[in-house]
């Protein structure tokens, strides 16, 4: 499986560019991938068919997530296998080998993440939602 990470802007530095074609950018701010058609200043909003938006969510974990082995997301991920978790720091993890998704609950309880967190260490969660989930 292959991972596409694409250059990451805030949206102040992203409304004064025009993307060449195919150029795709990630506005930080907004949680929402642009495409470039080499006119259109600030670029397209991508992946909004369906009101489906691109969320990123950092954790600090502390004592309570590592007892209960649980994260809650602020949505409910449309593909749960689809979410992305990334230490800061360190490798991705593996959907279903090193955490799962049910419903807007990550749990690593039982799994490969379990027993290599430490309080205090982020993680990143990136996974497509609709904004009102």
């Amino acid at each position: 499986m292959a991972i596409l990470r694409v250059p990451r802007i805030i949206t102040l530095a992203r409304k004064e560019l025009i993307f060449s074609e195919a150029e795709i950018v990630f506005d930080t701010d907004l949680g929402i991938f642009f495409g470039g058609d080499g006119v259109t200043k600030s670029g397209i909003e991508l992946g909004s068919q369906g009101g489906i938006r691109i969320f990123q969510e950092t954790f600090t974990i502390t004592q309570d997530n590592i007892d209960s082995g649980l994260l809650v997301l602020a949505r409910q991920p449309i593909s749960p296998s689809t979410t992305s978790l990334v230490p800061i720091g360190g490798p991705p993890q593996v959907y279903g080998v090193d955490f799962e998704v049910i419903n807007d609950t990550v749990s690593f309880n039982g799994l490969g993440l379990e027993d290599f967190l430490e309080v205090g260490e982020k993680l990143i969660i990136t996974y497509s939602s609709l904004p009102n989930i």
